[in-house]
Formats: structure tokens, C-alpha cells, sequence
């Protein structure tokens, strides 16, 4: 069991008690997190993105709005940072239930019937003046913001479709490559969107939210089973552009999404829900030596915190994790009961 420094970085307390999705980046000197923020309800109508920054890792500011809540009644979700000559963009996924006209009331029951999904982006030179949303034409709500292969391409992790782009300013000339069969036309790769793929496809699964390794000679996708207790596998031979088909992996799951990185030191981590049985709950990282066997796992979070506040679909306890190292730290960061944003500080030589 490690024993990490914890902050909080957005504890609600009445109002605005959905908190989710949340990433971290160090932009000239700080860090950054982002996270959704909806007023009762998971992806509720209205929801908005905030942001907080740190000198230190440690404290953090008052959390703002870095994506309003949309007048019109549209769903915003936080869909990390991209870091490139001196430029922060921030992400965002955007998407309006059918028939919402404006940020009055409630979301419908059921993830149905979404329009107009599409990715949005902010970008700013100093971390406090922002750019007007950039509307990207990329139908996807993102697992993460976009990672860098090791020849320049930039890569999306989304649920069935993982977009990649050569301009590395992260905003243009994108290309929707993913799973078999694509592209579709008009599929929008959201939480709607892949069980749409998946009748597609005529699989068991419920493929969704990715996260990758790039190894010698490949890069490794690894996805949540929304129908299963173990994780699954895709690959890429040619940085991204098609996929092999997916297959189950003995990597066990709790149906939950999940962050994978490489370590400074070489060795590839999986921070997830491992435990089947629990409510996303404990929180740990799994290390291998080759991206296959993940023989050593570290626990980071094992307190069963209770929830505070009622809301649609708000089960599990340590959620959605993502992750960075710096200066022989690593700092995960996730949601707790999707209301609380915590991090956690944990030096990588006691990983």
C-alpha cells in the first residue's frame, strides 16, 4: 500500500455536485487540471468544464470555469490538455440531447439520443487569457486529451474510434481512424455512439474508453469492457491509422475507465479499478516490464469514502483516473463518488 500525499482539489458542498473527468498537464511551470462539473447529474444538461492551476502540485487555486455552461443546453466534457510550442490547448468534448433547447431542467434517463457531438478547443499562451472554442469537426467525446507517437502524429484515445492528426498544433487535419468497421458515416464516437459500434460489429462487448501504450513496434490499446470484468486489447502497427481486431486480456477490470503511461524509468503502468467486485474501489497502478505482464501492483487509494450528494448515475468511489510524472513524482489525478476532485502525490522510486 503506497502512501501518497492527497489534495482536494473541488469538494461541493450545494450547489454544482458532479465532478468528473479529470485530467492533469504542466504548462511553463504549473500544473494544470480540468474536470466536468454538472449541476446534480452525470453529463446532465448544461454541465460546464472547470480548471484550477498550482506552483507546487500541492495547492491548488479556486477552481473557474474554463468552459461556461452552455446556454443553449448543450453537454460539455473535459477532454484534457495538449502541451506544443509554448501553447496549452484545453479540450473539451460537446454534445445536446435531442429536443433541449436551453439549460433549463434536467437531463432525460437513458444516454440516448445525442446531437452534434463534436470536439471543442481553448488554447492560451500564459495560462490566463483563452482563446474562443475552436470547433475541431472531430465527432468524439475523448478519454483524453491528444498523446504524441514517436513520429510526431498526434493520437486520440476515444471509445471505438481513435483520431490522429500530423499538424501538431492539435487543431487541424484530422483523420477518424478506430475499429473496424471505419470510418462510419454519421457515427458519433460517444457514450451512445459505441453501442451502436458494437451492434455493428455483432461482438459481446461493450468496447469503450481507451488508453495506449506505444511499444517497439506497436502501439497497444486497451480498452474497458462495459459487458465484462477484464480489460481488452487492440493494436496498431502503422501509428494509429487501422487496428487489429479486439480480444479479451486476463488484465481484470471493474467495468470502469481506466489510464495507461510509460514510467521514466521504462516500465508501463496501468492505473484502474482492478478489483472486480468493488464499487471502483481500490484505486491502484499495475507495472510490467514489457506492456504484457503485469506482475506488481501498488494500491493508492483503499477508503471506502461515502457519497454526499444524490445524482444520476453517480456509483463508484475513485474514479476515471489520469496521470503525469515530473521530477520523480507521479500525480494521478481523479473524482471521488463523481463529486470530489482529489490528487495524488506519490514518488515514482517507491512505485
Amino acid at each position: 500500500m503506497l502512501s501518497p500525499e492527497i489534495s482536494v482539489l473541488y469538494r461541493p458542498e450545494q450547489t454544482w455536485t458532479y465532478s468528473h473527468h479529470a485530467s492533469i498537464a504542466f504548462f511553463r511551470g504549473e500544473f494544470y487540471a480540468m474536470w466536468s462539473n454538472g449541476r446534480v447529474n452525470e453529463d446532465d444538461v448544461g454541465q460546464r468544464i472547470l480548471f484550477s492551476k498550482s506552483a507546487d502540485g500541492k495547492c491548488w487555486s479556486d477552481p473557474q470555469p474554463l468552459y461556461e455552461s452552455p446556454a443553449d443546453g448543450s453537454t460539455l466534457t473535459a477532454a484534457g490538455w495538449y502541451a506544443h510550442d509554448g501553447i496549452l490547448n484545453a479540450y473539451a468534448g460537446r454534445y445536446r440531447y435531442h429536443g433541449v433547447t436551453n439549460a433549463n431542467g434536467s437531463r432525460p434517463e437513458g444516454d440516448l439520443h445525442h446531437d452534434g457531438t463534436t470536439l471543442l478547443c481553448k488554447t492560451t499562451s500564459d495560462g490566463v487569457s483563452w482563446s474562443e472554442p475552436i470547433d475541431l469537426h472531430v465527432p468524439i467525446i475523448p478519454n483524453q486529451g491528444p498523446q504524441k507517437l514517436s513520429n510526431g502524429r498526434l493520437l486520440i484515445c476515444g471509445n471505438v474510434t481513435m483520431p490522429y492528426t500530423d499538424d501538431l498544433s492539435g487543431l487541424a487535419k484530422w483523420k477518424v481512424g478506430g475499429l473496424a468497421p471505419c470510418p462510419v458515416s454519421g457515427l458519433q464516437d460517444d457514450s451512445e455512439g459505441f453501442w451502436i459500434h458494437q451492434k455493428m460489429r455483432g461482438d459481446e462487448y461493450g468496447i469503450c474508453e481507451g488508453s495506449y501504450f506505444e511499444m517497439k513496434d506497436r502501439i497497444r490499446m486497451l480498452f474497458r469492457n462495459a459487458r465484462g470484468k477484464w480489460l481488452l486489447s487492440a493494436e496498431s502497427t502503422d501509428f494509429g491509422e487501422t487496428w487489429s481486431a479486439p480480444s479479451q486480456t486476463e488484465f481484470t477490470d471493474n467495468n470502469s475507465k481506466f489510464y495507461c503511461m510509460r514510467l521514466s524509468d521504462g516500465r508501463y503502468a496501468i492505473i484502474s479499478n482492478p478489483d472486480q467486485k468493488g464499487p471502483r474501489c481500490p484505486l491502484a497502478i499495475s507495472l510490467s516490464d514489457d506492456g504484457e505482464r503485469f506482475s506488481k501492483r501498488d494500491l493508492i487509494a483503499t477508503e471506502p469514502i461515502p457519497r454526499r450528494h444524490e445524482g444520476m448515475y453517480k456509483g463508484g468511489i475513485y474514479g476515471y483516473p489520469h496521470a503525469i510524472e515530473r521530477e520523480g513524482m507521479l500525480y494521478v489525478i481523479c473524482s471521488v463518488n463523481k463529486e470530489d476532485i482529489y490528487l495524488f502525490r506519490i514518488p515514482v522510486e517507491n512505485l
